[in-house]
C-alpha cells in the first residue's frame, strides 16, 4: 500500500518536485555531519600523536607477493571506496582490544585509507592493511602518509603471505569491510584460503558483505546462507553474531555510520549482513 501511494505521490510534478529537494537536503546533511566527524577525528588524532609515544610503526612485517595491485579489479579501473573511503570506528577498536587484550593483532583488507590500521597502531598494536589499488598511495591520501610501513598494495585473490622474522605472521582478528560482494565468485577460494593462513589459534574473520544490486562494482550478490556455505568449504566457520561479544554498533560497516556507509542492516536486512567466522575447533 504505502509503495502504491508513493507512485501516486511522484506523479504529481509539485509532490516530485519536493521529493527530490528533501532528497538533496538529506545528501547535504550527511555531508555536513561527515565533515564534522572528520574535523572531530583529525583534531583528536593530532592531539594523540603528539602526546603519544607508543604508536606501532611497522618494521619487521613483510608482504610477499607476486601481484602488488589488482590490475584487473573494477575497484582499480573504476575506483571509489578506495579514493573515498576511510572507516573508523573506535566502538570496533575497543571491543577488540578488550576480547584479545595484549595479544591483539590486527590485519584489514580492503583497507581504503587505512583508517582501522591506524587506530589499533596507535594503540601500540601490531596492525597491517592491505588495499587493491594503489590510488591512494600515489596520492598519500588519508594515513598512507602517516602509517606506510603498516598499509601494502596487494591483490588478495592471489596468494601472499605477511612474515615476520622469516615466519608466518598471524593475525587475532582479520576484517574484511563491504569487499567480498566486489570479488569474483572464482576468486573467493583464494581470497579465503588468505585469510586461513593468516588467522592465528583463537581468532576471527569479520566483517560485513552488501546484498546491493545497484553498485556496478558489486559482482557477487549473494544470501548470507550462501556465503556461510562458501566459507565453511574454505574450513571458515561463520557463527551467529549474536552469541560473540560484538553488538551492532561494534560493526564498522552495515550500522548507517556515515555519508560512506548508507545502509543500517539491522533496519534493512536485504541490503546486506555482517559476519563472523572462525577456523572450526577439532574436538
Amino acid at each position: 500500500m504505502k509503495k502504491l501511494l508513493k507512485k501516486i505521490y511522484l506523479k504529481v510534478p509539485i509532490f516530485r518536485q519536493i521529493h527530490h529537494l528533501n532528497k538533496k537536503l538529506d545528501q547535504q546533511q550527511k555531508i555536513l555531519q561527515e565533515m564534522q566527524k572528520l574535523n572531530d577525528w583529525q583534531y583528536r588524532d593530532l592531539i594523540e600523536l603528539i602526546s603519544n609515544e607508543q604508536i606501532k610503526h611497522n618494521s619487521n612485517i613483510k608482504l610477499e607477493t607476486n601481484n602488488p595491485i589488482a590490475y584487473e579489479s573494477n575497484d582499480h579501473k573504476n575506483p571509489f571506496g578506495t579514493l573515498q573511503d576511510n572507516t573508523r570506528n573506535p566502538k570496533f577498536i575497543k571491543r577488540c582490544i578488550d576480547l584479545y587484550g595484549s595479544k591483539m593483532s590486527f590485519l584489514d583488507l580492503g583497507c581504503s585509507g587505512g583508517g582501522l590500521v591506524f587506530d589499533f597502531a596507535l594503540r601500540g598494536y601490531e596492525a597491517i592493511g592491505l588495499e587493491g589499488s594503489d590510488l591512494s598511495k600515489k596520492s598519500q591520501r588519508a594515513n598512507w602518509r602517516t602509517i606506510p610501513n603498516n598499509l601494502f598494495t596487494c591483490d588478495i585473490t592471489k596468494s601472499f603471505q605477511l612474515t615476520m622474522d622469516n615466519e608466518l605472521k598471524k593475525f587475532k582478528v582479520i576484517s574484511c569491510w563491504e569487499v567480498l560482494e566486489h570479488i569474483k565468485e572464482e576468486d573467493l577460494p583464494i581470497v579465503f584460503n588468505n585469510v586461513k593462513k593468516h588467522l592465528a589459534d583463537g581468532g576471527i574473520f569479520i566483517g560485513s558483505i552488501s546484498k546491493c544490486l545497484d553498485d556496478p562494482l558489486h559482482v557477487t550478490i549473494k544470501e548470507k546462507k550462501w556465503w556461510q556455505a562458501k566459507m565453511l568449504e574454505a574450513e571458515l566457520q561463520m557463527v551467529e553474531t549474536e552469541e560473540t561479544s560484538f553488538e551492532f554498533l561494534d560493526f564498522c560497516r552495515g550500522v548507517g555510520g556515515g555519508l560512506f556507509d548508507s545502509h543500517n542492516y539491522n533496519e534493512s536486512p536485504e541490503k546486506g549482513f555482517h559476519f563472523i567466522a572462525r577456523m572450526p575447533i577439532n574436538e
